[in-house]
């Protein structure tokens, strides 16, 4: 009987099986090598991105303190009832681009970035209002504003970097405590003044002038 007689009879089936097994399994080692180098490159791009945003957040927050300090500053405008201030917040600059850093970075974190303008936007039209309707508490908003958007704008640099293990950034001035410290004089300096203009201060100004009237006072 010839060898190739006996092909037919023979089981073939575990041979097969063997090689099958080991194709899938090598198919599957390579994918699951494939998605491990582009999830490491993916973090890695996104690790770059946090830093990126941090130092970019970081340096505009310092701009926010140099528009309150110039506005402290500015000189008296006889065309306006108030001094030639910069009424105008700076803008976002662009933030840098790729897709898949963007995807590395987490949606929290994303998202927080991305709604930074909204913020910007909304604070912006309260400044317009108050040249509209209440330009005596123009400038205390000014400052409310721009120091609530550069504290939100350092917190969140401070995040990423803690995300990420990028160290405390090395700058020469504590900028969120100035920013604290601007708004906290800035809200005392309106309260009062919101207070002046509440039903309850002219309340309090009609009960003097009628117990005065009465000979009560």
């Amino acid at each position: 009987m010839a060898w190739w007689d006996v092909l037919p009879s023979f089981d073939w089936k575990p041979i097969i099986s063997t090689f099958m097994a080991a194709g899938t399994g090598s198919v599957v080692m390579q994918g699951l090598g494939t998605a491990y180098l582009d999830r490491r490159k993916q973090k890695k791009a996104a690790r770059l991105l946090a830093t990126r945003l941090a130092v970019l957040l970081e340096a505009h927050t310092a701009k926010y303190a140099e528009f309150i300090e110039t506005n402290s500053n500015a000189l008296p405008d006889y065309d306006r009832q108030y001094p030639d201030w910069n009424v105008n917040l700076p803008l976002l600059p662009a933030y840098p681009e790729g897709d898949d850093s963007w995807r590395g970075l987490g949606a929290k974190l994303t998202s927080r970035c991305l709604d930074l303008s909204n913020r910007i936007e909304v604070r912006q039209r309260r400044i317009y209002c108050m040249i509209e309707y209440d330009d005596e508490s123009l400038g205390d908003t000014l400052t409310i504003e721009a120091a609530e958007i550069g504290i939100i704008m350092w917190k969140l640099a401070g995040d990423l970097r803690k995300a990420y293990g990028l160290g405390k950034p090395s700058l020469d001035r504590d900028y969120v405590r100035e920013l604290k410290g601007w708004r906290r004089r800035a809200r005392a300096e309106m309260y009062p003044r919101r207070l002046r203009s509440s039903w309850q201060y002219r309340l309090w100004q009609w009960t003097g002038q009628f117990n005065r009237w009465i000979g009560a006072d």
